[in-house]
């Protein structure tokens, strides 16, 4: 993502101070994100055709009725697929992670109902690495960010991140005060 141009007098998230600005957000890549919707989709597709194996091996005992009973029961496996898909991408999609001339702010989305927002001062960040793993982050550019931090403060890690090369370059221009002030 491209670096923001923020209003000054518009808070974007609570512990915001006062002079501080958001310079990016990210969110995780977006195959990270359709990921839900893949394995909903493999779910579906198994259940499927593992019930129409069992259908046709099976004689009916109850004629129609089994046809009918099965289509019933597909109709709620897919129904509760397509809804449980959904709510695993509503809570990956509310992982946000900001990044203003001050902090690093991490917005973890657990359930519906649960989130954790962790803070993290510019000045406490002594090294920002990268992990990319495996085939796909290679070529679909997306990876770990691992924020290690000075003292006895928690490291933070960012998973799944778009561009992280980038997203790293960005954090220590930040850290080291390469944005200077917000142009208007």
């Amino acid at each position: 993502m491209r670096p923001l141009r923020i209003v000054k007098t518009h808070r974007y998230f609570e512990s915001q101070e006062a002079g501080e600005w958001v310079i990016m957000v990210t969110r995780k890549h977006w195959l990270a994100l359709i990921s839900p919707f893949i394995m909903g989709a493999l779910v579906v597709v198994i259940l499927l055709v593992f019930s129409r194996m069992v259908v046709s091996t099976t004689e009916g005992i109850f004629g129609d009725l089994d046809d009918i009973a099965v289509s019933t029961f597909e109709l709620l496996v897919v129904m509760y697929v397509i809804l449980a898909s959904f709510g695993a991408w509503l809570i990956r999609y509310f992982n946000v992670v900001a990044l203003t001339n001050r902090h690093i702010v991490d917005v973890s989305q657990k359930a519906f109902f649960a989130r954790s927002v962790s803070t993290l001062a510019l000045e406490n960040i002594e090294d920002v690495s990268i992990d990319k793993n495996g085939f796909v982050g290679t070529i679909f550019d997306y990876g770990d960010l691992k924020i290690q931090t000075a003292g006895e403060l928690p490291n933070f890690e960012l998973k799944s991140v778009a561009d992280p090369e980038r997203v790293q370059r960005i954090i220590m221009e930040a850290k080291s005060g390469n944005f200077g002030e917000e142009k208007a």
